[in-house]
């Protein structure tokens, strides 16, 4: 089965601040995952422009709900798509969190929360003695 990494590129046609484009990222993304077009690849956003990108099996179908997300989200805005064959292996996409267990993610915010109360206690007291 073919798989395809296609892009979709939207320009918001009125002013937003940059926070008002990720929330709409988020908006959009929320949506995507929700229809299960494909796997997540990759998305930014800024400046009044999104590019969202996934990984797809049927590419004529993620267009068609990309295009729906887009009507969905009431903006105006114009988009376009790239799509690139994918012949390589997933795992050169999807390597950066796929396969950590629950467990070691919470060990390591465990560790990183240590840290900065620890971090902040240190603070605290050296600001009291300096203070006496």
């Amino acid at each position: 089965m073919s798989k395809t990494i296609l892009t979709i590129h939207i320009d918001i046609e009125s002013e937003r601040t940059n926070e008002e484009v990720l929330g709409i990222l988020s908006q959009f993304e929320e949506r995507l995952n929700a229809a299960s077009i494909g796997r997540f690849v990759g998305s930014g956003g800024g400046m009044n422009q999104i590019d969202v990108s996934y990984l797809v099996t049927d590419l004529e179908l993620a267009k068609k709900v990309m295009e729906e997300a887009v009507a969905s989200l009431g903006i105006t805005a114009q988009h376009s798509f790239i799509a690139e064959e994918f012949t390589g292996d997933e795992s050169e996409l999807f390597d950066d969190l796929e396969g950590v267990s629950i467990a070691k993610l919470s060990y390591f915010f465990g560790v990183i929360l240590f840290l900065f109360v620890a971090f902040i206690y240190i603070v605290w007291n050296v600001v009291a003695e300096i203070r006496k």
